[in-house]
C-alpha cells in the first residue's frame, strides 16, 4: 500500500481550481436565473 504525499503548492492549486470552478458555475447558474431572456428562449 503506497502513501502518496502531496506537496502544498499542489495541494493549494487543487483547491484554487475547484474554487474558481465552482465559483465559475454559480455565477453561470444564478445569471440564467435572473435572465428572462434564456426563460424565453427555452
Amino acid at each position: 500500500m503506497k502513501v502518496y504525499l502531496l506537496d502544498d503548492v499542489e495541494i493549494i492549486k487543487f483547491i484554487s481550481s475547484n474554487y474558481i470552478m465552482c465559483l465559475l458555475s454559480y455565477n453561470i447558474l444564478k445569471f440564467f436565473n435572473s435572465s428572462n431572456t434564456v426563460a424565453e428562449i427555452f
